[in-house]
């Protein structure tokens, strides 16, 4: 089953549309919420009423329309019975809404016309994910109703000029080569294939190819393709080639995590590994720089000083420019601001080498202390 949604303002000349100048003639299966007989023109006046009671919004008419494949059919009561759940599951039920069923092309299909106004509340009614809602609402369809489902068809990016006049000299880019290898692959493995088969094939093939997945699961989420020094990620070759379309091409990952050497999952990615493969069968981590250690502070008197044991006097933690701070004073020079002429303990301490008083911690307007167990501040002033 196929579905395609529109959205209007013409809810009159959509009505009319459906209903007139059709061989065979049009179908009215029923509606819900109309004034009257479900015929064009008490649909056509239901509509219009509903608009009314909301003219803020003007686009307020959806038009969905739902086929399935030629050489199926559905009778009147299924059809029927389609459009009211198709109604219900997308959040029209206090709508105005009418349902016409075709007969004019090899595929047979209905039309469902809705006015997207609440005659409860007269707010429109939102349309939110309404193509994937309805995408999963075809499939369920077709699940009960014995349908087949439609064959996906590639999508392909579209060329670029340079790429024009490339294929005008018999020429490919390097987007097109990938892409094409990677249908060659895909085709050759007749819609099957793992995800180290694939990397491998490719590799032969002379493209690179880097799997991103989740640092903390190994949930693989999408791939990267390298030739000639040109990196892709597969959205970027085509809507054919992400990571979602991959599978349904028929790719699939053994447990569902970054393969391995092995094919098995005691390899794949530990909590807070990067997740990347760098080639085939091998996860490797991230290349991070060694983060440094504590930043040096700086004193009074202007020297930068590495954090180590207690080892001056005064409130700035120490008498020369390369003491080392205390812990609790390395905390405070980094972490909190200061105001000049006050001590750690919020009175004027000794003065440093400078002359200048000992900078002291201010929260707002209000100096304090914070206290660990026992009673005892977490600051020595060395008093």
């Amino acid at each position: 089953m196929i579905q395609k949604i529109t959205k209007g303002a013409d809810w009159g000349g959509l009505i009319r549309y459906l209903t007139e100048g059709r061989q065979p003639p049009a179908e009215i299966l029923g509606g819900g919420n109309l004034l009257g007989t479900p015929d064009r023109e008490t649909i056509i006046e239901s509509g219009l009423w509903a608009k009314s009671l909301n003219r803020r919004s003007k686009r307020n008419v959806v038009h969905t329309s739902i086929s399935i494949s030629p050489g199926e059919s559905l009778d009147e009561d299924a059809w029927r019975e389609i459009a009211s759940e198709y109604v219900r599951r997308m959040g029209y039920s206090d709508c105005v809404w009418a349902a016409v069923k075709h007969d004019d092309t090899e595929h047979p299909h209905i039309h469902i016309a809705v006015v997207r106004v609440d005659l409860r509340t007269r707010k429109v009614v939102k349309a939110t994910n309404d193509y994937r809602r309805g995408e999963e609402l075809m499939r369920e369809f077709e699940r009960r109703y014995g349908l087949a489902a439609p064959t996906p068809r590639p999508v392909q990016r579209r060329i670029s000029r340079a790429e024009v006049n490339m294929a005008e000299r018999g020429e490919l880019s390097v987007r097109q080569k990938i892409a094409s290898a990677i249908d060659a692959v895909l085709e050759e493995a007749k819609g099957e294939i793992s995800l180290s088969e694939f990397v491998f094939a490719l590799r032969e093939l002379g493209i690179d190819v880097k799997v991103n997945a989740s640092k903390t699961t190994g949930r693989v989420h999408g791939l990267s393709f390298e030739l000639d020094g040109h990196v892709f990620k597969g959205s970027k070759l085509g809507k054919s080639y992400t990571w979602k379309k991959l599978t349904e091409r028929g790719i699939y990952v053994e447990n569902g995590y970054a393969p391995s050497v092995a094919g098995e999952r005691e390899n794949r990615p530990e909590k807070g590994a990067a997740g990347r493969l760098g080639v085939p069968g091998r996860i490797v981590q991230s290349s991070r720089e060694s983060r440094p250690g504590p930043s040096p502070v700086r004193g009074v008197g202007g020297g930068e000083r590495a954090p180590g044991p207690v080892g001056g006097k005064g409130g700035n933690g120490g008498d020369e420019a390369g003491d080392a701070p205390r812990p609790d004073d390395t905390e405070r020079a980094v972490g909190e601001r200061v105001r000049p002429g006050l001590g750690l303990d919020g009175v004027r301490g000794d003065s440093g080498p400078t002359g200048m008083d000992a900078p002291g911690p201010v929260v707002g307007d209000k100096i304090g202390k914070r206290k660990k167990k026992g009673g005892k501040s977490d600051v020595d002033v060395g008093m």
